[in-house]
């Protein structure tokens, strides 16, 4: 059972005794009267409990017998209720103040950019999907002279020709892609295969 479960039964069980007495234990008020009343007070503020018309008994019986023997009662401090005041104002007054507000703008503009990183992610994944080491041909362009055979990969990504700012803007912004889509991508296929 789980707690809630437990909780209505021992309640349903109280309410059943307390049809047909008046207090807990024999005919007169008891330590058990005030241990249960206590142990009851914190369910007034679970509205499954309070507002059920089975429980209604057991917190008619929690009422008469703080009234006629707590000498707090009606202001009776409770923890809970204080805490729950607390935590209530406190909230209220979050909701007024600037900084709030400005972190619920600044949300709305995270998820905006994880759009946009999501969006990202799928057309890199399409222009670039992730490859292995073995897939990849290297392409290699032979060298003009006769007499040097040194072979140069149009594909190594270790060199860097960059001729004109529009070239370096292609550069970086392609590394970028690799940085944040297809590397995590292929980290992440590789997660799956192992």
């Amino acid at each position: 059972m789980i707690a809630k479960e437990k909780t209505e039964k021992i309640l349903l069980d109280v309410g059943d005794h307390l049809r047909t007495n008046d207090y807990l234990v024999g005919d007169r008020f008891s330590a058990a009267d005030l241990t249960f009343c206590s142990l009851i007070k914190p369910l007034e503020r679970v509205p499954c409990f309070i507002d059920d018309p089975r429980f209604r008994i057991v917190f008619e019986y929690h009422e008469r017998i703080r009234r006629n023997y707590d000498p707090k009662y009606p202001n009776i401090d409770n923890f809970v209720e204080k805490m729950a005041d607390k935590h209530r104002a406190q909230k209220k007054q979050n909701e007024k103040r600037f900084t709030t507000r400005l972190w619920a703008v600044v949300h709305r503009i995270n998820f905006v950019q994880r759009f946009f990183i999501w969006f990202m992610a799928m057309v890199v994944s399409t222009v670039y999907p992730p490859v292995t080491d073995d897939e990849e041909m290297p392409e290699f362009q032979r060298s003009s002279s006769q007499d040097n055979r040194k072979q140069e990969a149009l594909n190594d990504q270790r060199l860097m020709n960059n001729k004109s700012i529009w070239s370096m803007i292609k550069f970086i912004f392609k590394y970028q892609c690799h940085l944040f889509f297809t590397i995590p991508n292929q980290a992440a296929y590789l997660n799956r295969k192992s």
